[in-house]
């Protein structure tokens, strides 16, 4: 079995230190601080509505739809149940912004989940207290305003772009799917 190993003459491993890779992936490593995401890991991800499935494996449409649909339920009786659920009056839509999540163009990198603290999972997923639905081979969700700079941060380093902010025009066919105004 041939190993892969950068060649060092007399195998002294101390050169290693000093190759550019090395001095690249320490300072990676720095900058990457995992305790830094600590605090966003957990937010916004109620223990009770953990999703059955994460969309890291093959799902059928159905499967993703009803997925999202029980969070959502789920989710709504929480509300009713501590009086929090919201009037429609007391919605205002012009706050935060949607998101679009693809599961089935993922590389499942891991890269959003450092550049945005924890608002995206390590699968490029967003905390699922901020789902919305399942339309169009999306996950949409919702951000808050407050969170819109992180959610935006692990979306300019996802090169697969699975995840990236929604249209107006598909914002309004999700508010009037019929087109009326």
């Amino acid at each position: 079995m041939r190993m892969a190993r950068r060649n060092f003459k007399g195998h002294d491993i101390t050169k290693m230190f000093k190759t550019p890779e090395y001095r690249e992936a320490s300072q990676l490593l720095k900058e990457a601080d995992p305790v830094s995401i600590a605090p966003l890991k957990d937010q916004l991800r109620t223990i009770s509505l953990r999703p059955y499935s994460m969309f890291d494996c093959p799902l059928l449409l159905s499967e993703k739809i009803n997925i999202v649909e029980d969070v959502a339920n789920r989710r709504a009786g929480l509300l009713k149940t501590s009086g929090r659920y919201p009037e429609i009056s007391q919605v205002n839509l012009t706050e935060g912004r949607i998101l679009l999540y693809a599961p089935d163009e993922n590389l499942f990198d891991g890269a959003a989940v450092y550049y945005s603290k924890g608002f995206f999972d390590v699968n490029n997923v967003s905390p699922w207290d901020t789902w919305v639905c399942f339309v169009d081979d999306h996950l949409v969700s919702w951000v808050p305003p407050a969170l819109e700079e992180l959610a935006k941060a692990g979306i300019d380093v996802n090169p697969e772009k699975c995840i990236q902010w929604s249209t107006p025009a598909f914002v309004s066919s999700l508010i009037n799917p019929d087109g009326s105004q």
